[in-house]
């Protein structure tokens, strides 16, 4: 009888933990709502057409500018959903999260939707290892906080501040 009670006491701390982990993930959230929500800017495309990471070996690209990193990734992810090539842009990292970044800007015009899905992945991840390697859920829940929390987590979810 204690064993159940044990266990059973256990799963309510599990849930409440990941309630709670939720919870503030969407804090964290709502506090960077102004990075995070960005619409798709039409100028993407054609800034990063206009970038450093574009090869030109004739001198013809005019007026060439410096785009940031997450400027050549959400451009790339748009042009790779629009039917190009991924070797023609941007072929020195893999694809597959630039086509995310493209699918959620073509579809809901949030080029960073995938960050917020993959930020809390991330922290679930981080709580369910710890759980299980040292048998301990406050441990778990409390090293997603830490990274929750930590400003490294802020920049990788908002790539680079988009400023």
């Amino acid at each position: 009888m204690q064993i159940l009670e044990i266990i059973v006491q256990f799963e309510l701390m599990n849930k409440i933990f990941v309630f709670v982990l939720v919870f503030l993930y969407l804090i964290f959230v709502l506090i960077n709502r102004n990075y995070l929500f960005q619409k798709f800017d039409t100028k993407t495309v054609p800034d990063f057409l206009r970038s450093q990471d574009i090869l030109d070996e004739k001198d013809e690209i005019k007026n060439r500018i410096f785009v940031s990193d997450e400027t050549i990734y959400i451009a790339s992810g748009y042009l790779y959903v629009s039917g190009e090539d991924p070797r023609d842009y941007n072929f020195q990292h893999p694809p597959l999260i630039k086509y995310f970044f493209g699918l959620s800007s073509k579809f809901f015009n949030l080029p960073l939707f995938p960050n917020i899905i993959f930020g809390f992945v991330l922290l679930l991840e981080i709580y369910l290892l710890c759980k299980l390697v040292f048998k301990n859920e406050i441990l778990g829940f409390l090293t997603s906080i830490l990274m929750l929390i930590d400003p490294v987590f802020k920049e990788v979810t908002i790539i680079d501040n988009l400023t």
